[in-house]
């Protein structure tokens, strides 16, 4: 074999070896470092998917790759994973179901303000225009009738006359109020805000009708060592229900069925004008939670008439028991602060209404020499005959009483003569108001006859007669 074909086979070698990895030939190390300089290892990887990371154990790791937003997860989310999380982000935001959201001025902070309804403070309360346009109508067509020239209801007339029919109006309180003699509560009544201080002077008028226990008031009632007022009354009258200021404290007894004025401030108690109680030493506090009246009871034992707190000789509360006529409903009123309290929760059993519910002003009421003619209906001039004039409101129902005989009256649109009633009734009972009608009239009183009414006749709203009161007469004064 010549030098040539020796050379060939030797190449041919180191190419074999070069190409199938023979570990048993020989090659030079320039070729092992240009070998591995092209070198790509094999990863590991447990599926597709699978992000690589670099781990301080293995130096090789991985991460799932996530294609959605899932709680908990520990892979890497993907730019759309993201992006449809924060396309369905909304923030959540704390508030009060029915309020208004409002800003606060300072970032990402948002406030809330309630929308005004009854039973509520509406002192900070956004009102809608709805509610505005309603109570603007209401409150002119329940105080306000318009009348022609000749003093007839139109809805073209110049003049406005005053609708005394709802009630005898009490100038402390708007209109949808009036005063009841007493308020009993099986819930107590938060008095929002109000806290009782040593420098405070507390008044109440109030009676225990049964044999319960319960507060006439408090706050902070009862943990023992703390500043607290407390007015408490036990179901019995041999045992004392104990009454505190701030840190003073007296055991006092009071009966069933006795009207009660008491007096409580930081020189003691007093009750009917006599001072049954004496405190000594109490420190200056102001209690932590507010005012609670008629609290702790569901038996409701306790008849409250009034409640004034004075500090430094000048009231700040002034509470009186009220009926809310457009909710039907009760609680009391502030006459200094002019709010409403109340509880939904509550069941109230309330005294008679302080201001007489008769309609029939004998005194300064409006009278026509004429009659409503039993078989028409119609106003007739008359001779001896005198009808007397209430101003109602349309579609409401009234109740007279108080007559002898079957005196015809009716609801008229206008009080002139010769106007036929839309409806008419003889003698006691109650009738009801058509869309237009503005008067009831009937006949008080014939001269020179048995028919006089203008002592006993009663006209009033609904369709159940109360027991006879004056015109104007208030129980409560």
């Amino acid at each position: 074999m010549s030098i040539k074909r020796i050379f060939i086979v030797i190449s041919a070698i180191f190419a074999a070896s070069a190409v199938f990895a023979d570990n048993s030939s020989v090659t030079s190390k320039k070729y092992v470092d240009d070998l591995m300089s092209g070198y790509q290892g094999k990863l590991p990887g447990s599926g597709a998917n699978k992000l690589m990371i670099y781990d301080d154990e293995t130096g090789i790791g991985e991460k799932s790759i996530e294609t959605t937003l899932v709680s908990n997860a520990t892979g890497v989310p993907t730019v759309g994973a993201v992006k449809t999380g924060l396309d369905g982000k909304q923030d959540t935001i704390t508030g009060t179901a029915g309020c208004v959201m409002t800003g606060t001025g300072n970032a990402g902070e948002v406030g809330e303000r309630a929308i005004y309804s009854a039973n509520t403070n509406y002192s900070d309360s956004l009102v809608t225009a709805e509610t505005v346009n309603t109570g603007v109508i209401n409150a002119v067509n329940s105080s306000l009738i318009r009348v022609n020239e000749q003093g007839a209801p139109s809805d073209s007339g110049t003049l406005w006359e005053i609708n005394t029919s709802l009630f005898a109006l009490d100038v402390r309180l708007p209109l949808r109020y009036r005063q009841v003699e007493w308020l009993r509560s099986t819930k107590g009544l938060i008095i929002t805000g109000f806290k009782t201080k040593d420098t405070q002077n507390i008044k109440a008028k109030w009676m225990r009708v049964s044999n319960y226990a319960q507060y006439v008031y408090f706050s902070d009632a009862a943990s023992s060592g703390t500043t607290n007022t407390t007015a408490y009354v036990t179901g019995t009258s041999s045992s004392g229900g104990n009454w505190r200021f701030g840190g003073a404290t007296q055991p006092l007894t009071f009966s069933s069925n006795v009207l009660y004025e008491t007096v409580q401030n930081k020189n003691g108690v007093w009750a009917n004008n006599a001072q049954i109680a004496e405190y000594e030493d109490v420190s200056s506090f102001t209690s932590s939670n507010d005012l609670n009246i008629l609290g702790a009871a569901s038996t409701s034992p306790i008849r409250l008439y009034s409640l004034q707190i004075e500090e430094n000789g000048i009231k700040t509360l002034d509470i009186i028991p009220v009926q809310d006529v457009t909710e039907n409903t009760y609680g009391v009123y502030d006459l200094v602060n002019g709010i409403f309290y109340t509880d939904a929760g509550a069941t109230f059993t309330a005294g008679p209404i302080c201001v007489s519910p008769n309609l029939f002003d004998k005194t300064n009421g409006e009278y026509i020499n004429a009659y409503v003619h039993a078989d028409t209906g119609m106003i007739t001039q008359g001779t001896t005959q005198y009808c007397f004039v209430v101003p109602v409101q349309p579609n409401t129902t009234y109740v007279l009483s108080g007559m002898s005989s079957a005196s015809t009256w009716g609801a008229f649109p206008n009080k002139t003569v010769g106007t036929t009633a839309t409806t008419k009734m003889a003698g006691n009972g109650s009738i009801t108001t058509g869309p237009n009608d503005r008067y009831l009239i009937g006949m008080a009183y014939a001269t020179g006859t048995q028919y006089d009414y203008r002592d006993t006749l009663q006209v009033e709203l609904g369709s159940t007669a109360t027991t006879y009161r004056p015109y104007g007469e208030n129980i409560c004064d």
